[in-house]
C-alpha cells in the first residue's frame, strides 16, 4: 500500500517553536498577553463601566468607542509584532522588484 509522503505544514497551533528567539518569544507573549487583556476588557469584569451611552465620545457612545478603542489597540499590537520580525522569515524572497523604465 502506497501511504502519502508526510506534509511539512505542522497540523496543530505552534505559538513560540524552538526556532525562535528569545526575543520573538518574548514578543509573541506580549501580544498574547494584549490579546487577553482586551478580552477581559471586553467581557464581564470590565465592560460594564463603560457600557452606557454617555458620555458621548465625537457622537459615538461610551460603549462603542471602548469596543473600537481595543480593537485598535489589538491591530496596532500585530503591526508592531509584524514590523518587529524585519524579514526573518523571509520577507522579501520570491518577489520581484518592480522596474523603472
Amino acid at each position: 500500500m502506497n501511504h502519502p509522503a508526510p506534509s511539512p505544514v505542522s497540523r496543530r497551533l505552534v505559538l513560540f517553536p524552538a526556532r525562535d528567539s528569545s526575543a520573538t518569544r518574548r514578543r509573541k507573549g506580549l501580544l498574547v498577553g494584549l490579546v487577553l487583556l482586551a478580552a477581559l476588557c471586553l467581557g464581564w469584569p470590565v465592560y460594564p463601566w463603560f457600557g452606557g451611552i454617555y458620555p458621548l465620545i465625537l457622537g459615538l457612545p461610551l460603549s462603542f468607542v471602548w469596543a473600537i478603542f481595543w480593537l485598535l489597540v489589538v491591530f496596532l499590537g500585530l503591526v508592531w509584532l509584524y514590523c518587529s520580525e524585519g524579514g526573518s522569515e523571509g520577507g522579501s524572497e520570491g518577489r520581484e522588484e518592480p522596474r523603472g523604465e
